[in-house]
């Protein structure tokens, strides 16, 4: 079904990321591993070609739901989103990385380093493990930063192979067929430690 639907697929804004990475493991499950890679690339390249800081079109963040997007394009457009300006920076351009590089899809992801180096990379985390499985949590920190120009690709390697899911509520940890659900019902919690858990539980198959 999702091969089939591909060509419909749209994006919005950051908040269908989980979305969308769901929906490049299914096509990798399905043998598809060319147009996997390739919707990977897409998506990194994508938001961070977007969100380039002179852009005067990038994605909204993951915080700002489909509704309100569409909404803040009809007449009289920008009422929903006036106050905000998405430019400069991305929320989960950095996941893809982390699954290109986990991957080793070095060449990728030198071709587009460019876009994702000029971009600020931001990613939210909960105070408490609690906190993830709460819609707000007024007591988390937002991290950021900027990759370097060049990037070790060892370093980024090694960066992408730690994954440390000891923040996250026992809950998701115990349950993993609850996981993709979950980051379809908070997408705004979808950031690297989720997706990290995602692709981590999705290379080991079921029965893991």
């Amino acid at each position: 079904m999702v091969l089939r639907e591909l060509d419909y697929l749209r994006v919005a804004g950051e908040v269908q990321a989980p979305d969308y990475f769901l929906a490049i493991l299914a096509v990798g499950e399905a043998g598809e591993y060319r147009v996997a890679t390739s919707m990977l690339l897409s998506w990194v390249n994508g938001v961070a070609s977007a969100n380039q800081i002179d852009s005067d079109s990038p994605l909204p963040s993951p915080y700002h739901s489909v509704e309100d997007i569409i909404h803040d394009q009809l007449p009289p457009k920008g009422t929903v989103l006036a106050d905000e300006d998405f430019a400069g920076g991305a929320y989960t351009v950095h996941i893809g990385v982390r699954w290109a590089a986990r991957r080793l899809w070095r060449q990728a992801l030198n071709s587009i380093w460019g876009n994702v180096s000029r971009i600020e990379h931001r990613s939210s985390e909960p105070n408490e493990p609690s906190g993830y499985l709460a819609p707000t949590d007024s007591q988390g920190r937002l991290i950021s930063w900027f990759y370097p120009r060049p990037k070790s690709w060892s370093e980024l390697c090694a960066e992408a192979d730690e994954r440390d899911f000891s923040a996250l509520p026992s809950t998701l940890l115990e349950c993993p067929e609850l996981v993709p659900f979950y980051c379809l019902a908070l997408p705004h919690r979808f950031n690297f430690v989720i997706a990290d858990l995602l692709d981590e539980l999705a290379c080991a198959g079921p029965g893991s």
